[in-house]
């Protein structure tokens, strides 16, 4: 008996529904799911790895669990037991995991099957996925538009149906800005929610205060049901009605580029309004301040870092002028758009006394914007300032000096450590392209359960298709 659950609009609540009550086979699920990363890997490309043997084995005798027998994706950058990280790298030598980061170990536990692993950004540094060992990655609903980064191999595969849901990790928007460029949700946590063990990068520097792990998903209730499987107990999202506040900010520095999601902020507002929710404007004149730091500490966090991973197996270091040379001549070891970050970071790398700075200012703000919004208090913003990009331009804007508003919304949210909803505006959808806008809502931590509250009051009117 053959399935087509997956392709349907189903989500993961409906489908373990139909698992439970023998409407469907988990083995008839996983061999539709194996099938559909085969059927569309030529076109998006964005499994690296495709577990067919392990998964139908599974399959047969599911382990019992909120997850059993449900089909995911697991980023390529969480480890996996037996597996190898490359992070997309031809150049640095390969991790092999001994065992599960705990992420994973978690989503087995509740008889979850991981089908494939994602594609990802060489080292997960780029708003574009792409790299030289596994190519690039292309959005499933316009190949010639990026699937988003660095979980854009993650976006990809639930957009196009590929699987029932997938995780993966955030620094600056990378499970964020995926969900919105491929049409599905995104939930990035505050950072110390869920244990990063066994996940690449294994950032020790302030930079881990920002890396967050999270589920990219069909629907709200499917990523509040993965947060509270792989989040400590203390940050779990609860079922208690709250009235949130809705939280409107005035003067944030950002770029707008598509009228369709000009037209789904306004929408969410009134519509927010509408079901009651009271509404407060708040003066945010920190986005580009906050930007601009981040940018900073990136820098300062991982620029060394990132050159000991390219030592190559044989203990060759990494040369900015002989990499020039490979780029030059079409003979590079690593991706293009990674080199360009790398030669652009010396010209903005702070002192270490500015560094000092720098994270006494991150602070600061993080206890501000935290009291701002409470324990009940939802922000509303665009996940992006456009729809999903065409190829190569993400990149161009990642590599220009100063503050891109096309991508501070994300950036703010992850500096000031909010854990943040990206949600589909498919009744806004871009014609032209088939590209989703994304409208994010942000709490401060401990405002999880009313953040997922709001969030599945504002899916069910900008969901849906126009009439």
């Amino acid at each position: 008996m053959s399935s087509n659950v997956l392709r349907t609009k189903a989500d993961a609540v409906e489908i373990l529904g139909l698992i439970k009550n023998k409407k469907v086979k988990p083995v008839d699920l996983i061999t539709e799911s194996i099938r559909l990363i085969k059927s569309t890997h030529g076109r998006i490309n964005a499994a690296v790895k495709i577990f067919e043997k392990e998964a139908l084995k599974q399959a047969k005798r599911p382990k019992k669990g909120k997850l059993s027998g449900l089909p995911i994706s697991i980023k390529e950058t969480l480890g996996i037991e037996g597996e190898e990280v490359t992070a997309g790298s031809v150049r640095m030598p390969v991790q092999y995991q001994e065992k599960d980061s705990e992420i994973v170990r978690r989503l087995k536990a509740e008889g979850a099957i991981i089908v494939t692993r994602s594609n990802v950004p060489e080292f997960a540094v780029s708003h574009e996925t792409d790299n030289l060992r596994y190519g690039r990655t292309n959005n499933p609903h316009n190949s010639k538009y990026i699937s988003g980064g660095s979980s854009g191999g993650e976006g990809a595969l639930i957009g196009a149906g590929c699987v029932a849901l997938g995780v993966g990790s955030d620094i600056g928007g990378s499970i964020l800005y995926p969900a919105q460029c491929c049409g599905v949700v995104g939930f990035k946590p505050a950072s110390q929610a869920v244990d990063k063990m066994g996940t690449f990068p294994a950032v020790e520097t302030f930079t881990r205060n920002w890396l967050a792990l999270g589920p990219i998903a069909r629907s709200i209730r499917d990523a509040k049901l993965v947060y509270n499987i792989i989040a400590k107990k203390d940050y779990r999202a609860g079922t208690k009605k709250m009235k949130p506040r809705l939280i409107i900010p005035k003067s944030f520095e950002m770029s707008i580029k598509s009228e369709y999601l000009n037209e789904a902020l306004n929408y969410s507002k009134k519509t927010l309004a509408q079901e009651g929710f009271s509404l407060e404007e708040q003066v945010i004149e920190d986005a580009g301040k906050i930007y601009t730091a981040f940018i900073s500490l990136i820098i300062a966090d991982l620029e060394e870092p990132m050159r000991r991973l390219l030592i190559t197996k044989e203990g060759k270091k990494f040369s900015l002028m002989a990499e020039l040379m490979r780029q030059i001549i079409g003979k590079p070891t690593i991706w293009p758009g990674l080199f360009r970050t790398l030669l652009g970071m010396p010209l903005i790398r702070p002192g270490r006394k500015k560094i000092f700075k720098i994270q006494d200012l991150i602070k600061d703000l993080q206890n501000k914007y935290h009291d701002i919004l409470g324990d009940d208090g939802i922000m509303l913003l665009p996940t992006s300032g456009d729809v999903a990009l065409k190829h190569k331009k993400a990149v161009s804007i990642d590599n220009r000096l100063g503050v891109q508003g096309v991508f501070t919304p994300t950036v703010f949210c992850n500096a000031m450590n909010l854990p943040s909803i990206s949600i589909p505006a498919h009744k806004f959808k871009d014609p032209k392209t088939n590209l989703t806008p994304g409208i994010m809502l942000s709490s401060a931590p401990g405002g999880e359960t009313a953040l997922f509250q709001m969030a599945e009051v504002l899916e069910k009117r900008i969901r849906s298709t126009p009439s």
